[in-house]
C-alpha cells in the first residue's frame, strides 16, 4: 500500500488549488452581468465547478452546445427529473 502514498505525495495539491481558483475566477469575470451565480468566489474557495443560473432554458441549451463544441463539458447538476414546476431546473 505504499503506493498509494508516493502517489498522494506526487500530487500538487497547492498548483491543483491556484488552478482551480484562477479557472473560476476566468469564469466569473468574463460571465459577470451575463447570468446569476450562486456564490461568490472567496480568498480560500476552491471550486471543483462554477454553478451559473442562465434567464432561460434556451440560453442554457445554446451556451452548453457552443461549450461542448469546443470540447468543454457542462453538465446540468439539477436535471428536473421530478418535473416540478420551480424555474430553477431550467435555468
Amino acid at each position: 500500500m505504499n503506493y498509494l502514498n508516493d502517489i498522494k505525495n506526487l500530487i500538487e495539491k497547492d498548483k491543483i488549488a491556484e488552478q482551480r481558483q484562477q479557472n473560476a475566477k476566468v469564469l466569473l469575470k468574463r460571465l459577470k452581468g451575463k447570468t446569476e451565480f450562486m456564490f461568490a468566489l472567496e480568498k480560500e474557495d476552491v471550486p471543483l465547478f462554477v454553478p451559473v443560473i442562465f434567464k432561460s432554458k434556451a440560453e442554457r441549451d445554446f451556451v452548453r452546445s457552443e461549450l461542448t463544441n469546443s470540447g468543454i463539458y457542462c453538465p446540468v447538476h439539477w436535471p428536473n427529473e421530478i418535473e416540478s414546476k420551480n424555474p430553477i431546473f431550467d435555468r
